[in-house]
């Protein structure tokens, strides 16, 4: 007799093969777009260089495990973040890739004018509680880099609208063009993945937002050089224990490894053999 309740994917090989080709899916969507090793803001986000010399040296690596960016229990929460992503246009103009210095950036929102940046974010869990930790640190100054790289930074790809390359102040925002985006306002809107309608908007703190622009390339363009000299030298950073390293995807390995000597992957020392860094875009 059939069993009308749950089947686990042990006991029957139909469950096993469903079970199977679900998982396959959803990391076909999330792995569709690889990336070579590159920096990025969203890898130099957190205070720790330690978890940026991690993101470059693990993040890329072509021989990676299927599900590359974070353990199994999070792979979802990858999926519904690319969906959201992918499907809720919120201003005028979505994904603005842009660089500086071989720093990637990708904007998730940003309006026509240039002085209105929105950066989406998804949540496992809203309660109650939640709202006194949002913002997050990591995320405002992930923001504050970007207000960085829009205004010094170049565009990567066109600013394409159905169809048409857009203007900025009477200029083609095509690839390679400075726009020197001045951005005013920026908002951080969290998004529950059980119900991506029930948002919250949040503001950057004003140390975040008060900071010139100049300032915060200089802070951007620093990290970046430290962890160079770490991967160049096969090390690691010490460890800055702090509230983000429960956010952190590496902690298991920042605290399992019994020495700061790391060897130099194969594909980053094929990289360093054909660049002065490890630059070169990314999002």
């Amino acid at each position: 007799m059939f069993n009308l309740g749950i089947i686990e994917p042990q006991d029957d090989p139909f469950a096993s093969f469903l079970h199977e080709r679900v998982n396959l899916a959803v990391a076909g969507y999330c792995n569709s777009s690889p990336r070579s090793p590159a920096y990025s803001v969203g890898k130099l986000e957190f205070y720790c260089d330690r978890n940026g010399c991690y993101n470059m040296l693990y993040d890329f690596d072509p021989n990676r495990p299927t599900f590359i960016r974070g353990n199994k229990d999070s792979y979802s929460n990858f999926f519904a973040g690319m969906l959201i992503h992918d499907k809720l246009p919120i201003l005028d103009y979505q994904e603005v890739h842009m660089e500086l210095d071989g720093i990637g950036a990708h904007f998730d929102e940003l309006s026509a004018c240039g002085r209105w940046l929105v950066d989406k974010k998804t949540l496992h869990d809203v309660q109650g509680w939640t709202n006194k930790y949002l913002p997050r640190e990591m995320h405002e100054r992930q923001i504050t880099f970007y207000r960085a790289i829009a205004h010094y930074g170049s565009l990567v790809s066109d600013v394409v609208v159905n169809g048409e390359v857009q203007l900025y102040k009477g200029q083609p925002l095509i690839a390679g063009f400075k726009p020197q985006f001045n951005i005013k306002l920026v908002h951080l809107l969290y998004m529950p993945m059980n119900d991506v309608t029930d948002v919250r908007v949040a503001v950057p703190d004003r140390k975040w937002t008060d900071m010139p622009p100049q300032a915060a390339a200089k802070m951007l363009l620093s990290k970046k050089d430290r962890i160079d000299s770490h991967l160049t030298n096969g090390t690691l950073s010490d460890r800055c224990p702090s509230y983000e390293c429960k956010y952190c995807r590496y902690y298991d390995e920042c605290y399992n490894t019994g020495s700061y000597d790391v060897e130099m992957p194969e594909y980053l020392l094929a990289k360093l053999d054909t660049m002065p860094g490890l630059g070169g875009g990314g999002d």
